[in-house]
């Protein structure tokens, strides 16, 4: 059953079912399930729930014995099951009907819905009887809504301050919040006030306040409005329409429309004429403006009051006794208007009556009116000028000038033109406005010409009617008015007031708004109350402008406009953005530099765009080194050096000054730009590390050694060009300015000097460079001193010469060389061979510089590698060829002992494959370079026996000892 509790008569059909099952149910387990929840007004066949699922069921059984199951309602007439229907297999539950929670649960806070479901099984003997709860909840679903669209209430005028007055409160069938949360007076005014109270029960108390004194007179009717607002997610209105009336005190005395009144009538008119007609007004209304008249004599004229009277309605004066006794007589008397009110308010006004002597008769007049209704002329607003009206006939049978009358129009608006004879046109004199006069009292008076002259008059009443003349009047042409954004759609925005002097059907008017078709505004045809049809956003648009019309319904109909100038207030709905994203500061500067000045962008306007930055405290202790000032600004507070940090992480917070103010959060990164404040450092070479050696015979352009300088600024801050600055003799050195590699530019010579000390400077390309430099201590290695200056390839096409004509020589003269050899050798086996270091004719030969070789000059020759090739024929003792051709082959040497810096052969050596004998005259001896330089050999003048005979061909191996 529902938590609201409906009353149910249960039929008898339905206990039996129930006890019938009761047997075979309770030895099963019962189970409780709560689905939702459900909102309200919901289509039908709306998913709920499923029972299986949200119970035990569908874990309890086989997917085989779940597909034996059926759910069933338990009591198919039960009103809250009838809402719902279910899926007899799968146990899912739909809504059968479109729910009201208003029409089931009323005002309950919390509405439920209960039925009982049985899940049982054809094939096994499972049963279960489930308790199925469903929460519906509450949609905004309804409007609020007053007992009566109208609301009539009077109040008198001249009232007190603060009065009251109880006024009907609305109804929402909602509940909560989608119930009616706040009242509003709708009606622009400061007349009123509404006065809203919460009872104990949670319901409102309404009643309007009146905040000043009411005056009838200046207007007589007010029309509130009043508007019942819920606080559901898209609140509902509405509205109830207030007719105050403002009743009538007597504040306001009669006026009569003249402050003298004169009257003259002959001494023969009769008893019962009329003479003349007094009228007073009063501003009032009802019994207060219900008025008097009477007659007040005092004194001698107190006969006026024998001789006439005055209707007390009408105002009309007439002979009530014969005149003839009282010719030539004036009376002055008062006449006096008093209302009905319950303290009546009188006015005065003097009243002269003459009696006039008659000796000739006054002429009798008559008037033939035309467009008459009850003796009253009706008379267009729109007639022209010179618009016959009737005729008016003077008749006088005095004879001579007695008998001659003329007439005249007491009422400017109207004359009287001579037709011939004793009959006149009555004429209008110019047009007339029936919003300025609706009714005129027409006087025409006609005099004779006797002596004295006779006057008479005739009076008619003319009533203008109506023409649509006049559009409708807004109160005033342009309205403003201020709204703020977010406003509810629908909810009253202005109430336009206009009028219509006309009258008639020319007064009735509608409102409407130009252009018709309007997507933001929507006005009531009838009571002018402006609505918005949408959303206002301050951010999208901060004035409106809408057109209203007043359309009346005459014909042709006039149409007036007011503009009414809807200004969006704005509030504060939007967070403020952080639009700086990076700010670039050079490095250095000090403490207290300026970084720069953050931007920010915040949609509303105002003061609700006014922003304000701060950063608050990091971990990484930021803020310690940053300042952010409430406009922006940041300062660094300590000397940025882009070499320690070359950027920074700002977390900063932006804040609107709204009294709801909103932030944000945002990072800006500083950017710490390079500035040239450091000059290069050399890494080499260093005061620890600035030598460096080269052979003399490195090739031109090849790299000696590089140098290496680093810069820690930016850019081409930290861009190095190398130059030699000093110590470069002769050129021979060059410096490549980008990679620092030095290399020869020249071969070198054997002027040139073996140790340089080269300034070698290191600049960056800053605006303003920056420069370092050092000192390079370059050495031409010349460790064997058998340095043989080649000048230039001349010199050496040179010595190739002279080798081959020293070698055409020693072809020449090998014969006569072997024959002395020969010949010493048959003497040496003559006599036993002396040591060789006491050989008379040679001398062991040393390495190094200008060493002897039996007496003679040592010359020395160098090869270079592959640029100098030299065939050598070295012929020994027992006349086998020891030939060397080029230079020697490190790789084929056998057998080496090296002592200090002397290389010993102790095996043949071979040179093209050619065995090297020493005939026993001990070990072939080579001086070997240690820094892995070309070979030298040593060549030596041939002294003694052989000088004179080899003094041609100049140079000749040492052979005794074999020494190379």
């Amino acid at each position: 059953m529902p938590v609201c509790l409906y009353q149910r008569s249960v039929g008898l059909s339905t206990v039996l079912a129930i006890l019938q099952v009761y047997f075979s149910v309770v030895s099963s387990q019962s189970l409780k399930v709560t689905l939702g929840p459900l909102k309200e007004e919901q289509k039908t066949g709306t998913y709920v729930g499923n029972i299986a699922s949200a119970t035990s069921i569908s874990r309890e059984v086989s997917q085989t014995e779940f597909n034996t199951l059926k759910f069933e309602f338990l009591d198919s007439s039960n009103r809250d099951g009838q809402m719902f229907s279910i899926n007899g297999r799968s146990g899912a539950l739909f809504t059968q009907t479109t729910i009201d929670r208003e029409t089931v649960c009323e005002d309950m806070l919390v509405c439920q819905v209960k039925f009982d479901v049985t899940v049982s099984s054809d094939v096994t003997s499972y049963l279960r009887l489930v308790e199925v709860t469903i929460n519906i909840t509450d949609i905004n679903d309804n409007v609020p809504s007053f007992d009566v669209d109208q609301f009539e209430m009077e109040i008198q005028e001249n009232n007190a301050d603060s009065l009251t007055k109880p006024l009907p409160s609305a109804v929402d069938r909602d509940i909560g919040e989608n119930g009616i949360q706040h009242y509003t007076l709708l009606s622009i005014t400061n007349d009123f006030s509404l006065n809203v109270e919460r009872t104990l029960n949670n319901k409102f108390r309404l009643s309007l306040m009146v905040n000043t004194v009411l005056d009838r007179e200046r207007q007589d009717r007010y029309i509130l409005l009043i508007a019942a607002s819920d606080g559901g997610p898209q609140p509902m209105t509405g509205t109830l329409t207030v007719h105050v009336n403002v009743t009538d005190v007597n504040d306001n005395s009669p006026v009569f429309s003249q402050q003298d009144y004169s009257f003259s009538v002959v001494e023969t008119a009769k008893v019962g004429d009329i003479i003349g007609k007094v009228t007073a007004s009063d501003r009032d209304i009802g019994k207060n403006a219900d008025i008097r008249y009477s007659l007040i004599v005092s004194g001698r004229d107190s006969r006026a009051k024998q001789l006439f009277a005055i209707d007390k309605s009408t105002g009309e004066i007439t002979i009530i006794a014969p005149l003839q006794y009282d010719a030539g007589q004036t009376f002055e008397t008062v006449v006096e208007a008093r209302d009905k009110g319950d303290v009546p308010r009188i006015a005065e006004a003097r009243l002269i009556l003459t009696v006039v002597n008659v000796g000739n008769n006054a002429p009798r007049l008559k008037v033939q009116l035309q467009k008459t209704v009850d003796s009253m002329v009706y008379i267009s607003e729109g007639a022209k000028n010179n618009t016959f009206i009737g005729k008016l006939e003077a008749k006088d049978n005095d004879p001579g000038d007695s008998g001659v009358v003329t007439c005249r129009s007491g009422n400017p608006n109207f004359r009287t033109d001579p037709l011939g004879g004793s009959d006149f046109a009555i004429i209008m004199n110019g047009s007339l406005d029936r919003e300025q006069a609706e009714e005129f009292e027409v006087r025409l008076i006609c005099n004779d010409a006797g002596s004295p002259p006779k006057t008479s008059f005739i009076t008619f009443k003319v009533y203008v009617t109506d023409i649509n003349d006049n559009p409708p009047m807004f109160s005033q042409s342009v309205y403003v008015v201020n709204v703020t954004e977010e406003n509810i759609v629908g909810k009253p925005i202005l109430k336009l007031t206009a009028d219509d002097p006309d009258s008639g059907v020319n007064k009735i008017f509608t409102y409407s708004l130009f252009p018709k078709e309007n997507s933001v505004f929507s006005i009531d045809r009838d009571s002018g109350i402006l609505k918005a049809r949408t959303t206002f956003d301050h951010e999208v648009e901060k004035k409106l402008n809408v057109i209203v019309l007043a359309t009346d319904e005459g014909r042709p109909s006039l149409v007036s406009t007011a503009t009414v100038m809807v200004n969006i207030l704005d509030i504060n709905d939007n967070y403020p953005e952080i639009i700086t994203r990076e700010l670039h500061v050079p490095e250095g500067g000090g403490k207290m530099k300026f970084v720069g000045k953050l931007e920010g962008t915040d949609k509303d306007s105002g003061i609700n765009a006014e922003l304000v930055f701060s950063m608050p405290p990091t971990e990484d202790k930021t803020d310690q080194i940053f300042k952010v000032n409430p406009d922006g600004s940041i300062y660094a507070l300590q000397e940025l050096d882009r070499e320690i940090q070359d950027r920074y992480i700002l977390f900063l917070e932006v804040r609107d000054k709204g009294v709801e103010p909103k932030s944000r959060s945002g990072t800006v990164t500083v950017i710490v730009e390079d500035i040239n404040d450091h000059a290069p450092f050399f890494h080499y070479p260093t005061q620890k590390n600035q030598t460096v050696s080269f052979i003399w015979s490195l090739p031109t352009h090849r790299e000696i050694t590089r140098v290496n300088a680093t810069d820690e600024d930016l850019g081409e801050n930290r861009t190095i060009s190398y130059y030699i600055a000093s110590g470069n003799k002769a050129e021979l050195f060059a410096l490549d300015e980008k990679t620092g590699v030095l290399y020869l530019q020249r071969r070198v010579k054997s002027s040139d000097d073996q140790i340089h000390r080269l300034l070698i400077s290191a600049h960056d390309r800053g605006v303003v460079s920056l420069e370092s430099q050092s000192f390079l201590e370059v050495v031409i290695d010349v460790t064997n001193a058998t340095f043989a200056a080649l000048e230039d390839r001349a010199v050496e096409e040179k010595y190739i010469l002279i080798a081959g004509v020293v070698a055409g020589a020693t072809l020449l003269f090998s014969i006569i060389i072997l024959v002395i050899i020969f010949l010493i050798r048959r003497g040496n086996h003559r006599r036993p061979s002396p040591p060789p270091e006491k050989h008379p004719d040679w001398h062991v030969v040393k390495t190094g510089i200008q060493e002897e070789c039996g007496k003679g000059q040592v010359e020395k020759v160098a090869w270079r590698g592959s640029d100098i090739d030299i065939d050598i024929d070295l012929k020994s003792q027992d006349g086998m060829d020891r030939g060397l051709s080029g230079g020697y082959s490190p790789e084929s040497q056998p057998d080496v002992t090296k002592t200090g810096s002397e290389t010993t052969y102790k095996k043949p050596l071979t040179s093209n494959g050619s065995p090297w004998h020493d005939n026993g005259h001990g070990p072939t001896t080579i001086t070997h370079d240690p820094y892995r330089k070309q070979d030298f050999y040593t060549f030596c003048k041939v002294s003694n026996l052989v000088n004179t005979f080899i003094e041609k061909s100049r140079y000749k191996f040492c052979r005794h000892p074999a020494v190379i």
